[in-house]
């Protein structure tokens, strides 16, 4: 009979609660009375709130109340939806619970931001049937009452994919013009060259052969042959930007040690590589990477800083790479990194990214510019 009782009792007040929260979610309450460890607390639910509150459950964004543990206060119904999920195992839940591990370091940092000020940052959520959701989290703390953040998530999974693709696509567009420049120079050096060697050759035999002719005939014939190895001199310059042989057949640090002499020769600029004696272990692609990472750097160098001198310095230690490049031209202001960047930057940082580098820039107008560039091994 006490059983009886009981049951009855925990169904009466579980019928109670549930009046309670439809009375909640139409806007019929204005004020509620929860008992705590510090006795009564009211909470005061404004009738000028329910307009609101019937607005952000119409959003197609979801929006949720934390308080500044973290925990879910209230959800609305479009946030359960995103996460597939009941809302009564949303709410009173932590947020970071649905995060996904990959981003919960990244949450952290965010929400400790969040209490304070407003904040945004783009998260990895999990849903209930095993999926992952990009989503942008913009925030306002609340500045009243119960202390806690108030926040916005947009689903932006197909944008994320959009840009996925888009590197996918840029980067195959790059490992296309890497596979032709090697085709090219390959083509350049075996054949081109080899013609060009072989009609020197018969010019050379020609000169022997023409000793007693006239002095005009002569002369002609040995601006001939200039012209011949000007032009397998240029030929092999060209081969060599545009697939270096070193460093298919050397490696990384002979290749850039050939880079450096070319351009000191070329430009008289003083340039200094600092690099391990032995380097093994790295990718062809990451190698091909560092290489033009420098290339282009030096060519920036050469042509707009107005340097006298620069330094490589290519460091490894500890499963981490590290190059430094810096030069002591008069580099250029700090708001063309924030605008948009000539195709020499936007290519340096597009070439690290596809390899999961980062790359800086550190322009100091009048005293030169540090580019680093890292990578985890």
């Amino acid at each position: 009979m006490a059983q009886a009782d009981t049951i009855r009792e925990l169904r009466l007040r579980l019928a109670e609660a549930s009046e309670t929260l439809q009375a909640i979610r139409s806007g019929a309450v204005d004020a509620l009375v929860v008992k705590g460890p510090k006795g009564p607390q009211v909470f005061t639910l404004k009738g000028a709130d329910h307009a609101y509150r019937l607005l952000v459950e119409a959003m197609s964004e979801g929006a949720v109340t934390l308080d500044t543990r973290g925990r879910i206060l209230y959800s609305n119904a479009r946030f359960a939806e995103m996460l597939s999920a009941p809302l009564e195992k949303v709410l009173g839940s932590a947020f970071l619970d649905f995060v996904n591990v990959s981003a919960r370091l990244a949450f952290s940092q965010y929400f400790k931001k969040a209490c304070h000020r407003q904040a945004a940052a783009e998260v990895i959520l999990n849903t209930s049937k095993g999926q992952q959701l990009a989503v942008l989290l913009s925030s306002n703390p609340l500045q009243a009452g119960v202390r806690g953040v108030c926040v916005v998530l947009t689903d932006i999974t197909v944008r994320k994919l959009a840009e996925e693709t888009r590197a996918e696509l840029a980067r195959q567009v790059l490992l296309a013009q890497e596979q032709e420049r090697q085709r090219v120079a390959r083509e350049l050096h075996d054949s081109v060259n080899q013609l060009l060697s072989t009609t020197r050759h018969r010019a050379q035999t020609l000169a022997g052969h023409l000793k007693n002719a006239d002095r005009d005939s002569q002369l002609r014939l040995e601006e001939l042959i200039e012209l011949l190895e000007r032009t397998m001199k240029e030929v092999r310059l060209i081969s060599h930007n545009l697939r270096p042989s070193e460093l298919d057949d050397l490696g990384l640090v002979p290749a850039l040690s050939s880079l450096v002499e070319e351009v000191a020769e070329r430009t008289s600029i003083h340039i200094n590589l600092t690099a391990p004696k032995n380097l093994s272990g790295l990718s062809p692609q990451l190698e091909l990477t560092i290489y033009r990472i420098a290339q282009e750097a030096l060519s920036n160098v050469e042509k707009h800083s107005g340097a006298t001198s620069a330094t490589i310095i290519l460091e490894a230690a500890h499963n981490f790479l590290r190059m430094t490049i810096r030069d002591n031209g008069k580099s250029f202001p700090h708001s063309r990194l924030t605008r948009k960047s000539g195709w020499g930057l936007l290519n340096m940082r597009e070439r690290a990214s596809y390899v999961g580098a980062t790359l800086e820039i550190f322009p100091r107008p009048g005293k030169g510019t540090t580019i680093i560039f890292r990578n985890c091994l």
